[in-house]
C-alpha cells in the first residue's frame, strides 16, 4: 500500500492514514468469523473460543493474538503521558506550542481540539487520569483546582464547580512542615475531599512526580497501557509449569 502513495506535497501521510482505516472498515467480519471457525467451506458453527480468550497472552495460556483496539488505545495513550510528563520531543514541543500555549493537556476541552489526531489523544484521559498517582514533594507544580492529584481527580472535578479558586493556586500552599494544613477557605461540605488529600504523602525536597502504578518504572508505556486495558485473567497452573524452563525442548504434543 505505501510503495505506491504520492509523498509530493506532505500528502502522504494522511493517504496512509485513510487507506488504512478504509481498508479496516471494509473487512466482511462475518466472513472473517465463518473462514476462522468453519473453516474454507464457510459453514456457520458455533465459536468454540471467545475472542477475549483469543486475544490473551499465551503466558496466561491463551492464544496470545492482540486485539488491535487495545493496542491502539493504549498507543494513543502513551502519546498523552508524554504530553503530562513533559518529555524533551520534538512532537511534544511542537504539541505544546500548537495546543497548550494557554491551558495544560488535563483541561483542554475535546471540541476545542482541531486536527484528527488530537482530540483521539485527549480522549485518552477517561482512563489514564483515574490511574495516574503524583509524587508530592514541594506541590508548587500541582494546581489545586486544575491538576488530577487527588485520587485521580482535580478539586474542580471533585466539587462539580468552576472558577472559585485561582487557577494558578498550589498545593504548595497547602503543605506545612511536611504535612496537609487544611486553609481556612476549606468549607466543611469538603470534608470526605480533605480525608482523601490526608491519605496522600506529601513534604520533602524534589520535583513532584506523576507516576503510572501499573509499570515497575511508573512510567506509562504502550506494553504496560496494554497491558492495563485488555482482558486479564489468572495464569492457569499447567501453563506455569509448561513454561517453568523454556530451555527444556517442548513435546510433540505441546509443539502440535
Amino acid at each position: 500500500m505505501v510503495r505506491y502513495l504520492s509523498f509530493k506535497n506532505g500528502k502522504g501521510r494522511v493517504a496512509i492514514k485513510l487507506g488504512l482505516r478504509k481498508a479496516f472498515d471494509s473487512i466482511h467480519w462475518p466472513y472473517l468469523y465463518r473462514l476462522l471457525w468453519g473453516g474454507p467451506t464457510l459453514k456457520k458453527t458455533i465459536h468454540h473460543v471467545k475472542w477475549d480468550a483469543i486475544c490473551t497472552p499465551k503466558a496466561e495460556g491463551e492464544l496470545g493474538i492482540r486485539r488491535i483496539s487495545d493496542w491502539m488505545r493504549a498507543a494513543t495513550g502513551a502519546r498523552l503521558w508524554e504530553v503530562l510528563t513533559g518529555s524533551e520531543s520534538l512532537w511534544v514541543a511542537w504539541i505544546t506550542k500548537r495546543y497548550l500555549s494557554k491551558q495544560q493537556a488535563s483541561e483542554v476541552p475535546l471540541a476545542s481540539a482541531g486536527s484528527w489526531a488530537w482530540p483521539h489523544i485527549l480522549a485518552t484521559r477517561t482512563w489514564i487520569h483515574p490511574e495516574v498517582r503524583y509524587i508530592i514533594f514541594s506541590g508548587h507544580s500541582i494546581r489545586v483546582w486544575l491538576d488530577p492529584w487527588i485520587r485521580g481527580s482535580s478539586l474542580q472535578q471533585r466539587t462539580q464547580l468552576f472558577g472559585p479558586l485561582d487557577p494558578s493556586y498550589t498545593v504548595e500552599k497547602l503543605i506545612n512542615g511536611g504535612s496537609w494544613i487544611k486553609p481556612a477557605w476549606w468549607p466543611n461540605a469538603w470534608s470526605k475531599i480533605w480525608e482523601d488529600i490526608l491519605a496522600q504523602d506529601c513534604g520533602g525536597d524534589g520535583e513532584d512526580i506523576l507516576v503510572w502504578p501499573h509499570s515497575v518504572s511508573g512510567m506509562l508505556t504502550t506494553t504496560s497501557a496494554w497491558n492495563f486495558l485488555r482482558h486479564q485473567q489468572e495464569r492457569p497452573k499447567w501453563c506455569t509449569w509448561i513454561c517453568k524452563n523454556s530451555n527444556h525442548q517442548s513435546s510433540p504434543f505441546v509443539r502440535g
